[in-house]
């Protein structure tokens, strides 16, 4: 079973990482590109620190419904985001990053860390993955609501 955690947590972090990078090259507003920095680095060191953890404890690859859903999703996810118009990309962007990393923090604190035997993979996904998830999507509702507000504004002519 740990196989399978491990797989769905590293599919959800390629998720996150493919789209982060393309806010890095799209994003107009300087918060929405600090929130796609800070997800880039945070599931980069976790998917390093994850890859040395399952050859340590010599875990062989598995597969999932799960992960293979999040890895079907991801090439149209980066296609809506490389298309969108930059003048809806920074909201396009943080919509996506609110979606995404409820879903994959959703499956790593409910159904993926409770399954967990390993105790250095329950520490990994607990002491990196699950609080850098959280502050990360924390920032994305934030950003949201402030993006929201700012195009009321906008529209209001205030």
């Amino acid at each position: 079973m740990d196989s399978r955690v491990a797989g769905v947590l590293a599919e959800g972090c390629q998720k996150l990482t493919s789209e982060a990078s393309v806010a890095l090259r799209r994003a107009q507003n300087p918060e929405v590109i600090r929130l796609a920095e800070s997800i880039y680095l945070d599931c980069s060191s976790y998917l390093m620190n994850q890859r040395a953890l399952v050859e340590t404890l010599g875990l062989r690859p598995g597969e999932s419904a799960v992960q293979s859903r999040i890895q079907a999703s991801a090439p149209a996810g980066i296609s809506e985001l490389s298309s969108q118009a930059l003048s809806d990309f920074d909201r396009t962007f943080v919509e996506r990053m609110v979606a995404d990393q409820n879903e994959i923090l959703g499956l790593a604190e409910g159904t993926l860390l409770p399954t967990t035997n390993h105790s250095e993979l329950k520490a990994l996904i607990e002491v990196q993955f699950n609080p850098n998830m959280r502050r990360n999507l924390a920032t994305a509702r934030q950003l949201q609501t402030d993006l929201r507000e700012q195009e009321r504004r906008n529209r209001s002519g205030v």
